[in-house]
């Protein structure tokens, strides 16, 4: 069971409190207060090149994304890895990243779906799942890709969380989650066989899930989405973090943290603005 979760987001380069006299407090302890959410004047930063843009999208600047292997459409879509036809951007960046092993794995989130990571658990909890397991570990991204894609388009599993049941707290199929995880693990070896991919290893069923409790005092009823960029700075009682997501029962307001990668966000406690 993974407790005390803190508010970040994998590979984002978020920082979101910032205080003098606590630099380094955790989130979680200001769930049930008041606080403000800004943005800071300067420039965001590029990811990639660490240098102040105008303008960044998903935490790059244009000329990171259009260069970068992490940056590449095959990221999205493992499945799509053009590796072995020589034409990575980053060579060595795909053999660190891609070439490695990677796990994939069902999670219950707003319902339960299949996903692929060689970051677990820390991809559960930036998908706020409640519970996940391992069904089986691959060689490569491009092999837990390309059986990711068999069981959603062959046999119509789910891969896509639905953020606003999920700040509602609303989980479907909970009560069929250990007869569907049983259920998959067959059809597994189907893929595998179909593909001609031989898993590293299979997790059998019997494995107890492992279990994510988040900080969230109330959820949301009517969620509706803040955005600093456009909305402005917002202020509200911090109800609680679920995955990615900031929550603001009262408020009705839900930010999500992953929008704004790259970028310098301001957090203080109390009110300063009124919403």
């Amino acid at each position: 069971m993974f407790t005390k979760l803190e508010a970040y987001i994998e590979d984002c380069g978020l920082v979101i409190y910032e205080h003098p006299c606590q630099p380094g407090k955790s989130l979680n302890a200001l769930v049930g207060c008041p606080i403000t959410l800004s943005l800071r004047a300067n420039l965001p930063t590029c990811l990639g090149c660490a240098r102040p843009q105008k303008k960044i999208l998903k935490g790059y600047c244009y000329r990171c994304s259009i260069k970068l292997a992490c940056c590449d459409l095959c990221i999205l879509k493992p499945e799509l890895c053009h590796f072995d036809q020589g034409t990575c951007r980053e060579p060595e960046w795909g053999l660190s990243h891609c070439f490695r092993p990677h796990q994939l794995y069902i999670a219950l989130s707003s319902s339960l779906k299949v996903g692929l990571s060689r970051s677990i658990p820390s991809r559960w909890i930036d998908q706020g799942a409640r519970q996940a397991a391992v069904l089986l570990q691959l060689r490569s991204r491009k092999e837990a890709g390309l059986i990711e894609r068999y069981l959603i388009e062959k046999l119509q599993w789910n891969d896509k969380t639905n953020w606003r049941n999920l700040v509602k707290g609303v989980v479907k199929n909970q009560d069929q989650a250990q007869q569907q995880r049983e259920a998959l693990t067959c059809q597994l070896k189907e893929a595998c066989g179909n593909l001609g991919i031989e898993p590293l290893h299979i997790e059998p069923p019997s494995i107890p899930w492992h279990t994510l409790e988040f900080p969230v005092e109330s959820y949301v009823n009517k969620p509706q989405s803040w955005n600093l960029m456009r909305d402005g700075p917002f202020q509200g009682r911090l109800t609680g973090i679920c995955g990615q997501y900031l929550l603001f029962a009262g408020n009705d307001v839900v930010v999500n943290m992953r929008n704004y990668a790259g970028y310098p966000i301001y957090l203080e406690e109390g009110s300063t603005c009124d919403h």
